[in-house]
């Protein structure tokens, strides 16, 4: 059985953040170990919410490596096989060429009004490079999760992260990163006692370039001693692509229905 008494070491052990530097077996030995805690019938409300959301944020990380392995197969083929193609097409010029030669009639014997035929240069067409995929309904699915969990963390860098450097952040315009850390201090310092959850599926929209618009369902509570607040908003953020992974460029939310 897992230990408990390890559960919050592993959950910070386990922010996004850090996940990306683990090897495949330590994902699957993490996994593992929140699918032991979430299992205990005595485990509080709270450590079952935060280990079912690692859960998701682990399995993501998975799906997303052995989904980038295969892209990266499926490139080694095309390479390879444009290589073939390329060569292949040589081989047949060549081939084409020496049969000519071994076949025309000797110099003494060409008419004088015939010129020595000129031989075209065959244009081999070069491979034209793929854009990266669209992010698919399933990895924004996850990314929306993953931005959520960690709005749980105490630790504000881990949401911060999630941010490009320059926002449009709610109805203070475009800011940069420093700013949205101190909005988020701020927010952490008021309500110290934070729960966060999706409330249903994500909507997506393509944007102008290569953005999308992803809005999701949030239910939150809030506690700082006495004082308590609960409700659900339409959250909703603009991403773009950064290197092999998503950023937030625009962040807003709205009252939901």
């Amino acid at each position: 059985m897992a230990d408990r008494s390890n559960f919050w070491k592993m959950v910070d052990r386990t922010k996004p953040s850090k996940l990306r530097v683990f090897a495949e077996s330590e994902l699957q030995d993490c996994q593992d170990y929140f699918l032991e805690i979430q299992s205990d019938s005595t485990l509080p409300p709270n450590e079952i919410i935060t280990a079912s959301e690692r859960l998701t944020l682990i399995r993501s990380e998975i799906n997303l490596r052995h989904g980038d392995a295969k892209h990266g197969q499926t490139q080694r083929l095309a390479r390879w096989a444009i290589g073939v193609g390329i060569v292949s097409i040589a081989l047949a010029i060549i081939s084409g060429v020496a049969q000519r030669l071994a076949n025309k009639p000797t110099q003494k014997s060409w008419p004088a009004a015939i010129e020595t035929p000129a031989v075209a240069t065959p244009t081999v067409p070069t491979a034209t490079p793929q854009l990266s995929p669209a992010p698919t309904v399933r990895r924004l699915r996850d990314y929306v999760s993953a931005f959520v969990l960690a709005g749980l963390d105490p630790h504000v860098p881990a949401e911060v992260n999630f941010f490009a450097d320059r926002v449009r952040y709610y109805d203070q315009g475009v800011i940069d990163r420093e700013k949205v850390r101190e909005d988020l201090q701020r927010y952490a310092a008021r309500w110290p006692e934070r729960r966060f959850w999706l409330a249903g599926d994500i909507t997506v929209e393509p944007q102008n370039g290569n953005r999308v618009r992803v809005t999701f369902p949030l239910r939150y509570e809030l506690r700082k001693g006495a004082k308590h607040s609960s409700g659900k908003v339409d959250k909703i953020l603009v991403l773009e692509p950064a290197g092999d992974d998503l950023q937030i460029v625009a962040v807003s939310e709205r009252k939901a229905e």
